[in-house]
Formats: structure tokens, sequence, C-alpha cells
């Protein structure tokens, strides 16, 4: 039996978060990333 692929029902974005290296080991909960523009995002936080 053959089966067609199912399309996703939204579009795949790749995001890449840049840390850096001395900050790594302190991030220890989630992180949230708010829309500012079409393809601009902000992580928020008390940093």
């Amino acid at each position: 039996m053959i089966k067609d692929a199912i399309p996703p029902e939204q579009r795949l974005q790749k995001l890449v978060l840049l840390i850096p290296d001395d900050r790594v080991e302190a991030i220890k909960d989630e992180i949230i990333l708010k829309r500012i523009g079409r393809r601009t995002f902000a992580a928020h936080g008390y940093g």
C-alpha cells in the first residue's frame, strides 16, 4: 500500500538560538521567544 505524505497543517520555520558560551550553564528554565517582526524574535528575561 502506498500512502501519500500528509503535509503539515502549518509551515515549519527554523529558529537558530545563539547563546554566549559563558551563559550556557546559567540557563535552567525554558526560553520563550516573542515575535517582534516578520523575521525577528526576542527572548525576554531578567538578564
